[in-house]
């Protein structure tokens, strides 16, 4: 387990001071409120107006026009990426908030995993965010990809290495079972285990928990840089992405 996790020098160096996750949403839908006066001028006026009477006291009916267009298919799905990243991050926070106020190892340990699983989905929602956007703007199929595979070697693969220990155990190429569970087989255990039952498997569960070498601060203090610099990297990748839409 490693806390300096996306934390070396080589990338810290090329961050934007300013540009985030939320900088990219923004700017996005800055770009579809330009589309929506494009295809519904009426509508946007309409809507400014109302907002504009509202502030100055005026009772005005409930109903709202109708768009003369609705958005297509593809901006909607750039919406919708917005939508889905904004909850993603929103996860990732909540783990982290929750890992703060535990004192308990094995939480400690249960709330590394679940933020482990989530910041998984965040990249993965990050790609989709980035595929909608080049699909919008006619970005290169290539280009698209090249992006995509920023998101991968900046962050998913390094989340991967600390994934798969948890979720399918480090120790087998395939990484298909956990670790506790091949010790059993390459030591020829299970006859015993049998014998005793499946109990055994909380057993040593409990035990692993006993001898966790990682306190509860050292989960907190992994998971706060890991946090900040997944946050970071992602910011930057979604740069690139944002200055090659606008050029």
């Amino acid at each position: 387990m490693n806390a300096n996790f996306l934390g070396g020098s080589d990338v810290r160096h090329k961050m934007s001071n300013y540009f985030d996750i939320q900088d990219f949403i923004d700017n996005r839908w800055a770009e579809v409120k330009l589309e929506l006066e494009n295809i519904a001028p009426t509508f946007l006026h309409a809507l400014q107006a109302h907002e504009g009477l509202q502030k100055f006291g005026f009772v005005l009916p409930e109903a709202l026009p109708v768009p003369e267009q609705s958005f297509p298919a593809s901006w909607c799905e750039v919406l919708e990426s917005t939508w889905d990243i904004t909850q993603a991050i929103e996860r990732l926070k909540i783990t982290l908030e929750l890992l703060e106020g535990v004192s308990e190892r094995r939480l400690a340990r249960y709330y590394y995993e679940v933020w482990l699983e989530s910041a998984y989905a965040l990249c993965e929602k990050t790609k989709s965010l980035i595929a909608h956007t080049c699909k919008v703007h006619l970005v290169e199929l290539e280009i698209k990809r090249d992006y995509q595979a920023l998101v991968d070697s900046m962050v998913r693969d390094e989340i991967d290495k600390h994934r798969t220990a948890f979720v399918h155990g480090a120790n087998r190429p395939a990484g298909k079972t956990a670790i506790a569970a091949t010790v059993m087989t390459d030591f020829g255990y299970w006859e015993a285990a049998v014998f005793i039952g499946p109990g055994i498997i909380k057993g040593s569960t409990a035990e692993r928990n006993k001898s966790d070498e990682l306190t509860v601060q050292d989960y907190q203090a992994i998971l706060a840089e890991m946090t900040e610099n997944v946050f970071r990297s992602l910011g930057y990748v979604l740069e690139q992405v944002d200055q090659g839409v606008s050029g």
